[in-house]
């Protein structure tokens, strides 16, 4: 994890909600004691011990990169990096596999007219690949854990901006550990029937 994703997790953990304990009230009621800084030891182990799972649980499901969708039902993209391969190749989709913390299910099942174009990577947590096809339509596959939920897009965006385009037969399925979105103006129904059958078993190949 690198110092950005760092600061942000951090950030994000300072904004849970924790209930509150009157530490000031505990230890006064104990201070005529000569016990007291036992029991005040006792108490802050008790506290951290009760709040450290719920830290814990916290961390496992933030993201620094985010999937958003407008009003109109457009994809954004928020993060903090993007790497994009244009006329991407296999040995792209192998080379962001390898930064993905999941096991990556690709795209299977394609038409033949269909090609791919670009391979993108953000904050190595979600995947972007978009295809080609022969009447020069797209099908895009975004590509994240299966965790992550895709929220209302706020009016202000901070960090890198990927509006993706817009179009109106949106599909998604999970794959093994992956959660798949895919938009397409190109690709029947029969082929994204087809595309799913295959990524969803090869996820269960992959367990």
């Amino acid at each position: 994890m690198n110092a950005d994703n760092l600061e942000l997790l951090e950030r994000h953990l300072g904004t849970i909600p924790v209930p509150r304990f009157d530490f000031a009230a505990i230890v006064s009621r104990a201070a005529h004691r000569p016990e007291s800084r036992i029991r005040r030891r006792i108490v802050t182990v008790a506290v951290l011990f009760i709040l450290l799972p719920a830290l814990a649980a916290a961390a496992v499901h933030y993201f620094p990169v985010k999937v958003e969708q407008t009003r109109s039902g457009s994809l954004v993209i928020v993060s903090d990096t993007l790497t994009v391969s244009w006329r991407a190749r296999p040995t792209d989709l192998r080379r962001i596999a390898r930064g993905l913390p999941y096991r990556v299910v690709w795209p299977t099942g394609l038409p033949q007219n269909v090609n791919l174009r670009t391979a993108s990577s953000a904050d190595s947590q979600v995947a972007i690949v978009e295809y080609r096809c022969r009447n020069n339509r797209f099908a895009q596959f975004i590509i994240m854990p299966k965790q992550m939920r895709v929220v209302r897009a706020p009016k202000q965006l901070a960090g890198i901006r990927v509006n993706l385009a817009w179009m109106k037969r949106q599909f998604n399925w999970t794959a093994g550990e992956e959660q798949v979105r895919v938009q397409t103006n190109c690709l029947s129904d029969t082929d994204v029937a087809r595309i799913r059958a295959a990524m969803v078993a090869a996820g269960r190949a992959k367990r």
